[in-house]
């Protein structure tokens, strides 16, 4: 047993030997690959922050759409800035906000409402700029990875509550990154001002970042233009919004190529997409140039070009299809041959005598002294002359007419088919309408019984109404008294991190006011069924009619 003993003490003191300096090993040292991966994604959810608070001061934004877009900000998916909504943010939106010390902490609900509310909603898209990004090397705390993007924060729009406009200010993001999935997360911690001590001038400037993978420092300071690169098809033209200065391009996935830019201070050449936004940069010599951009909105219909701080909108030019005008052979009045033919004055025309036949023959034309062989003239139309006849024609045909015989035309006097009386006057019977005694008693008792119970269902709406409205408006004021405490509650919340606890459930309209409140129900419902019962009461007393007699 004492042997069983040491050896089990013996093989303990081993296992710890060998397992103290995997316990105590601090966590690896991060890579350049990792910070350049890192630096691609913390510059894709500055992106994403940028486009959500241009998105909040769209003026056909509503409350509702408000919403989602502001708790979609800080729950988990694609669309995630923040770490969690515990996340503190220093106000800019106040233009009296421009640093550490002149600012105040809020959460991401209030400074994204405040944005929604206060910041003037802007004609142009894009009042909200983020410019000159610094990337510091990341930095491995305790529980994880902090990355910083320090930048220029550019508020073009006004604000409602007051005259002052705003000034560029210098921000600063923190940002948590972690490996999940074999991939980097990058998500916002804190949002405000640069701490005192720091400046733009002591960041060094980053290269540009480059997509998750690349490893090597000329992929990521340099790149390099294909030889060969082209773009195939015809260049699309836009137009800038304000004063329609065209400008055509060439893109594809990858490239844009500005082909052509008018007066537009656009520079011609190549811009390199950067990430998974529709986002090109200038590709200035071998390197990229940050301050120059295009971005493509509502599927490539429109643009925005950035340069600095300044930037211009540009819409796509739709080319209307032109018909074809086409004249068909032979429909115009030029393109009708014309021909006439005139007979000789001296010629006259004949008809022949028709010979014997059980069926008519057409007549023959001859002219004066013809010959067998000679055909018949064709014409187009004939002019008027003295018509000669060698034999009378019997029985000329219905289509022949002559003068002559349209004068002697006679019409038949019409007589009627059916002989129609003589109007004779009738007479018809006085009657007399008259109601008995009783039918006159019973028709004044049902209306009366209508306006009484039309009088008795009015009243009664109106005093259930008024119940109603009384209750109603104690009930207001109940809420918003709950609506109150829970605000500060949450407040006290949010401001000491506890979790526990729960806001208050405020009473439903019915469970407050009861029984007032089922009273004015039920008198609603007897008024409703008076008024009903009054049109009966009217209906009998219209299906009593007076006695017809003779």
């Amino acid at each position: 047993m004492k042997k069983l003993f040491t050896f089990y003490i013996a093989l303990l003191t081993a296992l710890q030997v060998v397992e103290a300096p995997v316990f105590g090993q601090s966590p690896s040292p991060l890579t350049k690959r990792d910070d350049d991966n890192i630096t691609y994604y913390a510059r894709e959810r500055l992106t994403l922050l940028n486009q959500l608070m241009n998105q909040l001061t769209d003026k056909e934004l509503e409350g509702r759409d408000v919403n989602y877009l502001i708790s979609n900000s800080y729950q988990p998916g694609e669309n995630q800035v923040f770490y969690n909504d515990l996340v503190t943010i220093e106000d800019d939106i106040n233009p009296d906000h421009t640093s550490t010390d002149k600012t105040e902490d809020v959460t991401i609900e209030k400074y994204l409402t405040d944005l929604s509310l206060f910041y003037a909603k802007p004609d142009q898209p894009n009042t909200i700029i983020f410019s000159n990004y610094r990337f510091p090397p990341a930095r491995q705390e305790k529980d994880f990875i902090l990355k910083k993007v320090y930048f220029t924060s550019t508020f073009r729009g006004k604000n409602t509550k007051t005259d002052k406009a705003y000034l560029p200010t210098n921000r600063v993001v923190e940002m948590r990154a972690e490996r999940i999935n074999n991939k980097w997360q990058v998500r916002i911690i804190r949002f405000g001002f640069f701490q005192p001590g720091e400046s733009m001038e002591s960041i060094p400037q980053n290269p540009a970042s480059p997509k998750p993978g690349n490893t090597t420092t000329a992929e990521i300071t340099k790149v390099m233009i294909p030889e060969n690169l082209s773009i195939n098809g015809a260049d699309v033209a836009y137009q800038r919004t304000d004063d329609g200065v065209e400008v055509k391009l060439k893109f594809n996935r990858d490239w844009t190529q500005v082909v052509q830019a008018g007066s537009v201070d656009i520079p011609i050449g190549w811009y390199k997409r950067q990430g998974k936004l529709p986002i090109y940069v200038w590709v200035k010599g071998d390197q990229l140039d940050e301050q120059t951009k295009i971005e493509f909105q509502k599927n490539n219909n429109r643009f925005i070009f950035y340069k600095g701080l300044t930037y211009n909108g540009f819409d796509r030019v739709i080319q209307k299809p032109v018909a074809a005008t086409t004249q068909p052979v032979g429909t115009t009045a030029s393109s009708i041959p014309t021909s006439s033919l005139t007979l000789p004055s001296s010629q006259t025309t004949a008809i022949a005598s028709r010979p014997p036949a059980t069926e008519p023959k057409p007549a023959v034309l001859s002219g004066s002294n013809p010959s067998e062989t000679q055909p018949a003239p064709t014409t187009t139309q004939i002019s008027k002359a003295e018509l000669k006849s060698d034999t009378p024609i019997p029985n000329q045909p219905a289509s022949i007419t002559t003068d002559a015989a349209v004068a002697q035309e006679k019409t038949r006097p019409s007589t009627p088919i059916v002989k129609v009386p003589d109007k004779q006057e009738t007479s018809t019977p006085t009657l007399t309408q008259s109601l008995t005694a009783e039918a006159k008693a019973r028709k004044a008792r049902y209306r009366r019984a209508g306006w009484l119970q039309i009088v008795g269902g009015i009243a009664g709406l109106v005093g259930g109404y008024l119940s109603y409205s009384a209750i109603k408006k104690d009930y207001d004021n109940y809420k918003a008294r709950v609506d109150q405490l829970n605000n500060n509650y949450n407040t006290w919340r949010d401001l000491t991190r506890n979790p526990t606890g729960s806001s208050l459930e405020p009473m439903s309209i019915s469970s407050y006011g009861k029984p007032g409140m089922y009273g004015a129900y039920a008198g609603c419902a007897v008024s409703l069924a008076l008024v009903v019962n009054s049109i009966r009461s009217f209906g009998k007393a219209g299906k009593i009619k007076p006695l017809i007699k003779k």
